[in-house]
């Protein structure tokens, strides 16, 4: 079996899209988790949120990288 270890464009673009997913994948289980805390100021919907949040962004850092947009 021959490896490679030279990255090109396509190769990363690959694994950004794929990160994509995996990030939105697990955005609803961290919403539902949030939405059944009703006290908002536990510190564990304060986690929540917070992850919430990272996931989106990191998504949206994620998403312009793999589509090649570097301005982010």
């Amino acid at each position: 079996m021959t490896t490679t270890n030279t990255w090109t464009k396509e190769l990363v673009q690959n694994g950004a899209k794929t990160a994509v997913l995996v990030e939105l994948y697990t955005l609803p289980f961290y919403l539902t988790a949030l939405s059944s805390i009703t006290d908002t100021n536990h510190n564990a919907y304060k986690s929540l949120l917070s992850i919430c949040i990272e996931e989106i962004a990191s998504s949206y850092s994620i998403n312009s990288i793999s589509f090649g947009n570097t301005t982010v």
